[in-house]
């Protein structure tokens, strides 16, 4: 589903060791349920069974949530949805305009669902949407309790309470999954479903990635590599247009996962560079002369699909010399050649690349891309010593909100 086409620098004895440990460690870990999401088929069947009931009833759904449990499934209805109308429209942000144009975006309120997803159950932002949901169907008089469908854990929450009093439709989130790991369970499949894609691939993906340890093991050889260049940036050039939502999805993975004060041991946690996401070609006119001649402290991942390249429509005639050349051409190859330069140029300058390549884009092509870089994620934690799977700093900000709001409000 990927390979590494350019494989970057050389790797040192030490660093090929220690990435080759910690993913052999890894994954033998039994404590960490998205390792073992592929093998549950009965939660496969369950966001099946629902997403197929809600597609049924419903034309369009309103998808509440914030963070792990947005940036998947927006990503997958972007990147998959093969009528690209709008069919689940997201509300993750606590932004009168957005909330506003979502109001506006709906087709028909009689044949429009509301799927609200929080892991823990207390997420303010995703309740506080539910909340303005909830009292614009009373407005246009119609009935919300029976069109909400919730997703969360079977923990006594706010969330999971609120679906229960009102007998709305529940949905169970493995406790031992992490929002931001948590795509291929319900959060993601419930809506993959809605839109007919097709679940049976999304797990055979996740499956292939599971088992490509040696492709695991050579991202994260390299990865460690560039730490110890003291390359604080990983820069992630995505060539395809859609591919910017599956970068916020992995920024966020990258970010939350390995961006801590303390390791494991208590004492101060190895550094971890920061994750940043930019779309070929176009950020090539945005970022790429920063890159290119600033500061050399980038490890810059292109990512390629093939069948982007290969896509027309095809140039069959042209009145503009410089366009002349790609006559009889699909539009993509310009996409394939734009690639292919950049990495060249920014090697030839002495600066650190790595390049992905991806056959096509599809339910199982996506899956294993998901799922490859939470293994990655998780080898590298493994590998520095981290717990990729917490976020203390994120919760603290959490508690200061709730804090300003009872104080200020």
């Amino acid at each position: 589903m990927i390979e590494i086409l350019n494989s970057g620098k050389e790797v040192s004895q030490d660093n090929q060791r220690r990435a080759e440990k910690s993913v052999a460690v890894f994954l033998q870990r039994q404590d960490l349920g998205f390792l073992k999401i592929p093998d549950r088929d009965a939660d496969w069947k369950i966001s099946q069974q629902v997403g197929s009931a809600l597609k049924e009833k419903y034309d369009q759904l309103i998808l509440i949530g914030i963070g792990g449990s947005s940036l998947g499934p927006k990503g997958l209805t972007v990147l998959l949805d093969p009528t690209d109308s709008d069919r689940i429209l997201f509300l993750d942000n606590v932004d009168g305009f957005d909330l506003n144009r979502t109001f506006k975006k709906i087709k028909n309120i009689q044949r429009t669902g509301i799927l609200a997803i929080s892991k823990s159950g207390g997420t303010i932002e995703t309740l506080l949407g539910l909340e303005h949901i909830r009292q614009y169907f009373s407005e246009q008089k119609v009935d919300f309790y029976s069109r909400l469908t919730v997703i969360t854990e079977t923990t006594e929450n706010i969330l999971g309470a609120y679906a229960k009093k009102h007998q709305a439709g529940f949905v169970p989130m493995p406790k031992d999954v992490g929002g931001r790991f948590s795509v291929l369970t319900s959060v993601g499949m419930v809506p993959a479903a809605f839109l007919g894609l097709n679940l049976e691939k999304f797990k055979s993906g996740s499956v292939a990635a599971r088992e490509s340890s040696l492709l695991v093991t050579q991202f994260v050889a390299q990865t460690l590599e560039s730490f110890s260049r003291s390359e604080w940036i990983t820069q992630f050039f995505i060539y395809q247009s859609r591919g910017r939502l599956f970068g916020d999805w992995l920024q966020q993975l990258w970010a939350e996962s390995l961006g801590k004060a303390v390791g494991r041991d208590g004492q101060p946690a190895q550094r971890a560079s920061t994750p940043i996401v930019a779309i070929g070609a176009c950020d090539q006119h945005s970022v790429l002369q920063q890159i290119m001649e600033g500061a050399r402290d980038k490890f810059i991942v292109f990512w390629r699909w093939k069948d982007s390249e290969n896509i027309g429509p095809y140039l069959e005639s042209a009145e503009l010399d410089a366009c002349k050349v790609l006559l009889n051409q699909p539009i993509g190859k310009m996409l394939q050649v734009e690639a292919q330069a950049t990495e060249q140029a920014l090697r030839k300058s002495g600066r650190s690349t790595l390049t992905l390549v991806s056959n096509k884009l599809d339910e199982e092509s996506l899956a294993f891309g998901w799922m490859f870089f939470q293994i990655v994620i998780g080898a590298l934690g493994e590998a520095m010593n981290l717990n990729a799977f917490d976020q203390p700093g994120v919760e603290l900000g959490k508690r200061l909100a709730k804090e300003i709001i009872e104080q200020n409000l």
